[in-house]
């Protein structure tokens, strides 16, 4: 037998002495009366453990393979957590019993100290310490591990080792995986954490990256999202000058930036309302950010309505543009009802001045050129017809239907489309309706896109008469304005020989219909 068959030998049969032991810890119930034998069962096993690290060390001096040197290594940390398992659970039993003892041999114990343990007692919530992984956020994890763990005296530094592993996430895990279990061990590994992590110089450059890299809030409406780019510039901020970084060091370039990521009226009410004998400062931006905040949240909880709020939740959790949505529907359309043909609105044209004769969209006193010179001269918008802006900022999302340009009306537009059929009055539908009974319709397959319905239900004695609308046909490269015969009861959709004509559609079947 060659001498790593014995080393291992051996360690198997500490192994089983320590499971054993760890198995009788598991077994040991919430009351144990005697205090002695819970002290030789940790004595016990700490002695095991020495005995086991000297066999490990000895395998794993031993071992030249590679993959063998992996397998060893996390079988010798699995026994590590049992050990460890094991005492934690010992040493918490002992300082219970401990305490008891005290009790009851000292019933005249005052009542602080009897509210003390009650409240130690208490089931209070879990506290988890941060995992790290080798972000800028090294000091708030070390903190947070040395007042929980580092600074607890009841943990060896080989438990303090075990616990530190195993809150380290790749790359910062693999600055510690190659060191074994030991106590010397765990020092060089907090240092070579703080050499790595813990530079002030990679921290400082960390937050100011943060800062310089702000989502902007372009609209100051938005009040949560003011309050959430203060609060992350303040915590910055604020971690830099914990590294003795004050503002005076970077406030002049951080200044335009800051101001860079506020709204437009914001940044106009601060330089309205700041000193002009002074410089600015930083601190003077976020004190005058504060209050903004404060007082539009303020403002916001004292006018705001519930019922609203979930309307406009609900809006936009449906639509991917709530903006859009509310400037589309917030507004009645100008649709025709039925209740429009009893109610008279006065409206006047803005290119022939006309009033309730047409609308300014359907004007046909002026040409094309001169309603866009109208227009230049009133300095009115090109889309919406509206003054005290360019149709570049327009925000009504009008298309222009004809070359779908979003700077100008269709009814401006000098794309010469005509229409393949125009404008009729009813008397005429119903003679192009008569013609077309006797003949024969071509089929196509091509869809028709942006439909807008007038519904007029006028009631006849003999006659029915249908829905008709105006729209645009569309294929794949043309386009064309026609009129359209609404029938619910129809099992066939038709076009004219002519707008298939003009369409330049393929025709793909011929069929005979009776209209």
């Amino acid at each position: 037998m060659d001498k790593m068959s014995k080393v291992i030998e051996k360690r198997s049969s500490v192994r089983s002495s320590i499971t054993k032991l760890v198995k009788r810890v598991q077994a040991l119930g919430e009351e144990t009366e005697d205090l002695n034998s819970l002290s030789e069962l940790l004595e016990l096993i700490e002695t095991k453990e020495e005995i086991l690290k000297k066999y490990d060390s000895e395998v794993e001096d031993l071992i030249t393979d590679p993959e063998k040197f992996k397998v060893e290594l996390k079988g010798s940390e699995e026994y590590d957590d049992k050990i460890l398992s094991a005492k934690i659970k010992l040493k918490s039993k002992l300082k219970t019993f401990t305490e008891k003892t005290v009790q009851e041999s000292h019933p005249s114990l005052n009542k602080s100290n009897v509210s003390e343990n009650a409240a130690s007692a208490l089931k209070l919530p879990k506290l988890e310490i941060p995992r790290f992984s080798g972000d800028s956020n090294f000091m708030e994890f070390f903190g947070c591990f040395d007042s929980a763990i580092g600074s607890n005296d009841s943990l060896s530094k080989i438990e303090k080792f075990q616990y530190l592993k195993s809150l380290l996430s790749p790359p910062a895990y693999n600055v510690v995986a190659g060191f074994e279990l030991n106590e010397k061990n765990y020092d060089s590994c907090l240092e070579l954490l703080k050499q790595r992590y813990g530079r002030t110089d990679f921290i400082i450059n960390s937050y100011m990256s943060k800062l310089l890299n702000l989502e902007p809030v372009r609209n100051s409406s938005h009040v949560k999202s003011l309050r959430r780019l203060y609060d992350e510039i303040e915590v910055n901020i604020r971690n830099l000058r914990a590294l003795n970084v004050t503002e005076g060091s970077y406030g002049h370039l951080l200044n335009p930036l800051l101001l860079k990521l506020l709204p437009q009226d914001v940044v106009l009410d601060f330089h309205r309302k700041r000193s002009k004998d002074k410089n600015c400062e930083v601190s003077e931006i976020m004190t005058f950010l504060r209050n903004e905040v404060e007082s539009r949240e303020i403002c916001e909880s004292v006018t705001s309505n519930p019922k609203s709020s979930e309307i406009k939740l609900t809006f936009s959790q449906n639509c991917q543009n709530f903006q859009t949505y509310q400037r589309n529907y917030s507004k009645p359309k100008n649709v025709s009802t039925a209740a429009t043909l009893h109610t008279q609105v006065k409206s006047i044209c803005i290119f022939c001045d006309s009033a309730n004769c047409h609308d300014t969209v359907n004007c046909k006193v002026l040409d094309i050129e001169q309603k866009i010179n109208k227009l230049k001269v009133e300095r009115r918008c090109w889309n919406c017809f509206k003054k005290n802006h360019m149709s570049r900022s327009c925000k009504s999302g009008v298309v222009c239907k004809r070359c779908f340009s979003k700077f100008h009306h269709e009814s401006v537009c000098r794309k010469n489309i005509k229409p393949i059929n125009s404008a009729i009055n009813a008397s005429d539908r119903q003679t192009e309706s008569e013609s077309n009974s006797n003949n024969s319709s071509l089929v196509s397959n091509k869809n028709v896109d942006n439909i807008s319905v007038s519904h007029n239900n006028v009631s006849a004695k003999n006659k029915a008469f249908l829905q008709t609308c105006s729209i645009y046909a569309c294929s794949d490269k043309r386009s064309a304005l026609t009129n359209a015969i609404l029938d619910s009861a129809s099992h066939k959709s038709f076009i004219s020989a002519k707008l298939v004509k003009a369409l330049n559609l393929k025709i793909i079947r011929f069929e005979e219909l009776a209209i």
